[in-house]
């Protein structure tokens, strides 16, 4: 809601506190999954990103953050930034917007007069990346020396009655180091007793990756006219997210009919009103998101697509969700990008012959041709490489099979093998064959023409897939992983 907020018409300052109000959000949204993943931590197993990002903008948004609490305490802020640091680095802005935030926030909590400095320096650097030295130093009450070698512990405190007088659970200066050690780095601390404190930490940042930066332009790029005209089904029994997801539809130039629960969609869709594509809630009164699809798929026969949106994104759901039948899985709140994406992936973009083309020789180009986040989610390496291998194993063979039955008219076997690869590129997200396999199958129950000349195009498209594929299991075994 907060991002159809900042797309209305805003003044200069009230644009501002929206964005801050975003990012705070954001920042929280983190946060908790951090502490809920706690575990993860412990276990070694939290994932840290490797995207592009600006330094600049995460310091900036750190002191928005801030602003108004630094204000009320009458606090000064200081940062300052060695022009030596590139303007884009790759790493992951998140875990290090999170321990900065952590350090000043407890800085702030601790500093009653005075002033609050952040200060970044580039240190040793080499060809593929930079060391960046951090520090956020206060005014504040500062640490007694015999404490500052426990503040890092879990649940602990510099004194029994910190919490007492200013809150906290004793975990943010955990995580803080941590989440440094899974990136390489450190963090350490000077302290004097009603002086101030001054932590500092490094992380080593990789300079900008193109190819990411070629890959998040083609993702900010996706085109929203793509639901013009569309017309949605949305299960969803809370009306905020109906709101949220009609407004969404709308503003892209859509269509969209809310529903309350799976009973009521398929009492739509039986009243045969044509939707593009169904938003489908998973827990639902009624009926949920599971038992509607299953009726859809199997009493209905509908081959309509099918997205699954939820907040409750347990752990091998994804994989359940796909095949029960559903096409795409989107994850509660969701980014803008992340919804058009999602449409964009289900809509049968291969029918044309002279568009299939074109799609041929964007994806070749395109950096990420599959998506293996379903399977990283089971956390099980060696089903992962089990998956790959075997796709890697069968899919030339049931290609060629596909292939045999277009060339002899075999139609009822181009509609199952189309529909048992279409199952397996689903499972690793590899979009152009899910498309291509879509229209095939579609294709083959009406003796489509142009059905010799699309499984040509998915055998085009196969050869840069696999050599990917490859490439990544190869990768996974540079990594140390067990085959």
């Amino acid at each position: 809601m907060t991002d159809l907020l900042m797309e209305t018409c805003l003044d200069k300052e009230q644009l501002e506190f929206t964005k801050t109000i975003k990012q705070s959000a954001d920042n929280l949204l983190v946060i908790i999954n951090d502490i809920l993943d706690f575990s993860k931590i412990k276990a070694g197993k939290l994932m840290i990103e490797q995207i592009n990002f600006r330094p600049v903008e995460i310091l900036s948004g750190v002191e928005k953050i801030f602003r108004q609490k630094l204000i009320h305490q009458g606090l000064k802020f200081n940062c300052r930034v060695d022009s030596n640091i590139p303007d884009v680095i790759c790493g992951d802005p998140y875990r290090l917007n999170q321990v900065l935030v952590n350090l000043v926030g407890n800085a702030i909590k601790f500093t009653r007069t005075g002033t609050i400095s952040i200060d970044v320096r580039a240190g040793e650097s080499d060809k593929t990346g930079v060391m960046l030295l951090f520090s956020v130093t206060d005014t504040g009450i500062g640490i007694n020396a015999d404490k500052v070698a426990d503040i890092f512990q879990s649940f602990t405190q510099a004194s029994p009655d910190i919490t007492r007088k200013y809150g906290g659970s004793g975990l943010g200066l955990a995580i803080c180091r941590q989440l440094l050690e899974l990136q390489g780095g450190d963090i350490k601390v000077t302290s004097e007793a009603g002086k101030g404190s001054c932590f500092s930490f490094n992380i080593y940042y990789r300079y900008q990756n193109i190819a990411i930066a070629e890959a998040a332009l083609q993702k900010e790029t996706v085109n929203k006219d793509i639901l013009a005209g569309r017309r949605f089904l949305i299960a969803e029994d809370n009306r905020i997210n109906q709101k949220l997801i009609v407004k969404v539809i709308e503003k892209g130039g859509g269509f969209a009919d809310a529903v309350n629960n799976g009973a009521e969609a398929i009492a739509k869709l039986k009243a045969g009103i044509q939707y593009d594509i169904i938003i489908m809630d998973l827990q639902m009164p009624e009926m949920d998101g599971y038992k509607a699809t299953r009726y859809i798929r199997n009493e209905l026969s509908m081959k309509i697509p099918i997205i699954a949106m939820t907040a409750t994104a347990m752990k091998g759901e994804k994989i359940k969700c796909l095949e029960l039948g559903m096409n795409e899985y989107l994850s509660k709140p969701f980014a803008f990008d992340d919804f058009y994406q999602s449409v964009y992936n289900v809509l049968p973009n291969w029918l044309q012959n002279a568009e299939t083309k074109d799609a041929i020789a964007q994806i070749k180009n395109t950096p990420s041709l599959f998506n293996l986040s379903f399977l990283e989610e089971m956390e099980d390496d060696a089903y992962t490489i089990d998956i790959l291998q075997s796709f890697l194993k069968h899919t030339p063979a049931e290609l060629d099979k596909l292939l045999n039955a277009v060339s002899r008219k075999k139609y009822e076997t181009v509609t199952e093998i189309a529909h048992k690869l279409k199952g397996s590129t689903g499972l690793l997200q590899i979009s152009a064959m899910c498309g291509l396999l879509k229209s095939i199958e579609e294709g083959s129950r009406i003796a489509n023409t142009g059905l010799q000349s699309m499984v040509n195009d998915l055998i085009n498209i196969y050869p840069p897939i696999e050599k990917a594929l490859i490439k990544h299991l190869e990768l996974m075994a540079e990594r140390g992983k067990t085959f």
